[in-house]
């Protein structure tokens, strides 16, 4: 049988090991009612926000939610000040100007006497400039090329003709066909608003199927201008990159900013990082300002 003193030293152990664990699970408990009272005082203050003490618009106030203080008049009024500069819309140069009427007064304004068209002195014309800015009717050309059949004399076999060389095989020529794809790749709107958009605006019904394949045409037709500006990052001493989420075919995809002093590109990525890093970052050897996003974590701090 083990001796007294062997048991006492191995219940000695064991409480000492029961301690060593304790002690472990009090610095993680500690620890994590640090991080839960630190997540409490973050809901506690963002349940107290409203309009009147954050950023948030007054839209997403709740009903009871105190009114924000009306603020304390300046005792100036409304409007621009005395001194202000004035900004207006900046006057159209003399080539951009398509129509120019002249207007002279036909009364003194002071004493309502007949005032007379004279040739102009020498000097500069003494008049006030007032441009308006309207859009054309808007009216899509339409031109039809009819091809037509001839049978031939000897054999009897009807030939059509052929579309002459730059003649799109579609209905839509290239001036349509990038004016679908600028709403929503360059706007963001959806199809039905793209569609709504060339019938209602520029008078080119197209249909909602038609919308998609048009901007994948037009993004086919970009593809080697792209790729010339992609060619150029690599060899500028300093370059700007962002990405930000894109969806895309109901997934989650990544649209890329790289930017220098020569070209900016943009361009869809269904990777975060992993295309932007081969298409882009190739042995780049100069300095690259980015956000230090997960996008870029394997790029050398330095």
């Amino acid at each position: 049988m083990p001796s007294l003193t062997a048991t006492l030293q191995a219940l000695v152990a064991e409480l000492q090991l029961t301690i060593a664990e304790q002690r472990a699970t009090i610095v993680d408990l500690r620890a994590a009612n640090v991080r839960l009272e630190e997540r409490v005082r973050d809901l506690e203050t963002r349940v107290g926000q409203h309009s009147g003490n954050s950023s948030r618009p007054p839209s997403s106030d709740v009903p009871g939610t105190p009114k924000r203080p009306p603020s304390r008049p300046s005792g100036r009024g409304r409007g621009g000040q005395p001194g202000h500069v004035a900004h207006q819309r900046a006057m159209a140069p003399p080539e951009r100007v398509d129509v120019v009427t002249d207007h002279w007064p036909l009364h003194c304004q002071a004493c309502e006497a007949c005032l007379t068209v004279l040739p102009q002195t020498p000097g500069a014309p003494d008049f006030v400039a007032h441009q308006v800015t309207e859009l054309p009717v808007i009216q899509a050309r339409i031109t039809e090329y009819r091809l037509h059949r001839l049978a031939c004399p000897s054999c009897g076999i009807r030939t059509r003709a052929s579309l002459p060389a730059g003649v799109p095989t579609g209905s839509f020529g290239p001036r349509v066909q990038a004016t679908v794809a600028m709403p929503g790749g360059r706007f963001r709107l959806s199809l039905r608003e793209t569609s709504g958009f060339m019938g209602q605006v520029t008078g080119v019904p197209t249909g909602i199927g038609s919308v998609d394949p048009r901007c994948r045409a037009t993004g086919e037709a970009l593809a080697p201008v792209t790729a010339a500006l992609v060619a150029t990052l690599p060899t500028a001493p300093l370059l700007h990159a962002e990405g930000t989420r894109w969806p895309h075919d109901g997934r989650t995809w990544w649209l890329w900013m790289v930017r220098c002093a020569r070209a900016t590109v943009s361009f869809p990525s269904p990777s975060r990082g992993g295309l932007i890093r081969e298409q882009t970052y190739v042995e780049y050897h100069g300095l690259l300002t980015s956000d230090r996003d997960a996008g870029s974590d394997w790029l050398d701090p330095a």
